[in-house]
């Protein structure tokens, strides 16, 4: 594609993309948007089994599957590798990292060769400034997502008290929303893990091992007071 004219390569991909493009009930519809992606994608091939996006890394680029088909999956919190669903020609994948500035939370596979369109993190933001409307519509389209982790966090989430205004059905968005921003952290045996004094700026939820919360008397002996375990909340 970069051997052949700017004029070229724009009919080229447009007769790639168009009908991906329009067969989606988001992008489709306007044909300024369909144009302005069709100014600033990157094609790219993939062979059957190759891991597209991966779980947990991060994520700078916006997919549209143009030919073939590819399967999501996603790692839960006890490590098992979970099948959610297939992808088609038309659907696109990724936006979760870019709508909210986070690691890729599926790992998504081709199933045979595919074609797909790159869009990448600038040509995103730009495209979600020229078309605010757009960017409602993802947001919204993301919330259908229920794969397991991200399942497991929203119940995490409704355990905390301070939250317990949040927990009607009309206020589901706030915890679909907060919960992209959870990470894991991983802690070796006898690792400390938060520190007398220190500024809280995180909470911690216990999802698998146990802790000891420990207290210091005046001459600096340590006493157990309490050995947390799964389900319990640090901070």
């Amino acid at each position: 594609m970069s051997m052949i004219s700017p004029s070229l390569r724009t009919q080229v991909t447009k007769y790639i993309f168009i009908n991906a493009i329009s067969t989606n009930p988001i992008l489709s519809g306007s044909q300024d948007l369909i144009d302005f992606l069709i100014n600033d994608v990157s094609t790219l091939l993939y062979v059957p089994e190759d891991i597209i996006i991966q779980q947990g890394q991060s994520g700078e680029t916006l997919m549209l599957l143009a030919k073939g088909d590819c399967s999501v999956w996603v790692k839960d919190h006890l490590k098992n590798n979970i099948y959610v669903k297939q992808l088609q020609q038309g659907e696109y994948f990724g936006e979760i990292a870019l709508l909210a500035e986070s690691n890729r939370t599926a790992t998504v596979k081709s199933t045979n060769y595919c074609t797909l369109a790159g869009i990448s993190k600038t040509v995103f933001y730009d495209f979600c400034s020229s078309f605010p409307d757009l960017l409602i519509k993802m947001k919204d389209h993301a919330q259908s997502y229920k794969d397991p982790l991200k399942m497991f966090k929203i119940l995490l989430l409704k355990q905390i008290d301070y939250f317990e205004s949040y927990k009607k059905g009309e206020n589901e968005d706030f915890f679909d929303e907060l919960q992209y921003y959870m990470h894991e952290e991983y802690y070796e045996k006898g690792t400390e893990i938060v520190s007398t004094g220190e500024e809280c700026n995180s909470i911690f939820f216990l999802v698998y091992g146990k802790v000891e919360l420990l207290i210091f008397d005046n001459e600096g002996n340590e006493f157990i007071l309490e050995i947390l375990q799964q389900g319990d909340i640090i901070g």
